[in-house]
């Protein structure tokens, strides 16, 4: 997971509801919420999932990761297997695109430009509505290969079509169709 440390990313929900089931899913498994804590809110918010992940003996499948430079967010993107992107109603969000970029299959909840736009309603990602449907989706890409690379090629392909000489093709098309 990526993004500032804040209450509406939902970071506490995947703690309290996520974690647990996924990890009796695959005891192995690894989650990684890295963001920005540089604001007394947001340090006060990584401060609170810090202890909750204490107090609920999650250190051995937690990790949260703060202040990252770009180079270590892109290093960290690039050794997941799925990202999860918790925040409902998204308009857009870059950190889903992001993680396409990386080929990483999205778990989105179905809401929000992060699921129309860019898991495309599940064909380039896959969306849940509650804690039961993202554990499983998770569970399924961890565990079976095809379906992960077939979200992965699918999270690429999505990916080149976001870069900036697309989105000037299509903007010059539009304007020259009026």
């Amino acid at each position: 997971m990526l993004g500032r440390y804040s209450h509406e990313k939902r970071y506490h929900w995947v703690l309290e509801r996520v974690a647990p089931l996924i990890v009796k899913e695959v005891p192995e498994v690894r989650l990684v919420i890295m963001g920005d804590a540089s604001t007394p809110t947001s340090a006060s918010y990584y401060q609170s999932l810090a202890s909750f992940v204490e107090f609920r003996g999650l250190k051995n499948n937690v990790t949260l990761l703060k202040n990252l430079s770009r180079g270590e967010i892109n290093r960290v993107l690039s050794s997941c297997r799925v990202f999860l992107h918790a925040t409902i109603n998204e308009h857009w969000g870059i950190a889903v695109a992001e993680a396409m970029w990386h080929g990483v299959p999205v778990v989105v909840h179905k809401s929000g430009g992060a699921w129309t736009d860019l898991a495309q309603l599940g064909e380039a990602g896959i969306g849940y509505k509650d804690e039961g449907e993202a554990v499983e989706a998770l569970a399924r890409l961890l565990s079976d290969g095809k379906m992960w690379r077939h979200y992965s090629n699918k999270s690429l392909e999505k990916a080149r079509d976001l870069i900036f000489e697309k989105f000037v093709d299509r903007a010059t098309k539009l304007l020259s169709d009026l």
